[in-house]
């Protein structure tokens, strides 16, 4: 979805007082909503609702998860429990700052914690 049309639905929530929709949006395109020239064409509520998402993100002292990042460790745990090796360290390689990350730690299985960490002491 463009960045335009996200706005657009974000601030249309907004207006209709569907605060729960216009968060759902915001969460999903965090990065590109929370840029400063995306963010000046925010309604006002729209633009509140983003500092108190900001604020709640800050007090819980752990940076809240991308649904991009999210499905990225799904596919590593997925990868590991059908035994495929080789597509998850491609997916270690390339996210490799991701799987450092203590809330990727919580969303990780036990067995792709240990392949991670394999994979860790193997580029060591």
């Amino acid at each position: 979805m463009k960045i335009e049309s996200t706005i657009y639905h974000i601030n249309q929530a907004c207006d209709r007082n569907d605060f729960a929709a216009a968060r759902s949006t915001i969460n999903k395109h965090w990065n590109r909503v929370t840029e400063s020239r995306n963010y000046l064409d925010l309604n006002e509520n729209a633009k509140q609702l983003v500092k108190i998402i900001s604020s709640e993100n800050q007090k819980a002292g752990v940076e809240v998860l991308s649904l991009d990042e999210k499905r990225i460790i799904q596919k590593m745990n997925q990868y590991v429990r059908d035994m495929r090796f080789a597509n998850a360290k491609m997916t270690y390689n390339k996210h490799e700052e991701l799987f450092h990350l203590p809330e990727a730690q919580r969303w990780l299985t036990k067995d792709a914690h240990i392949i991670c960490e394999a994979l860790m002491k193997e580029k060591k």
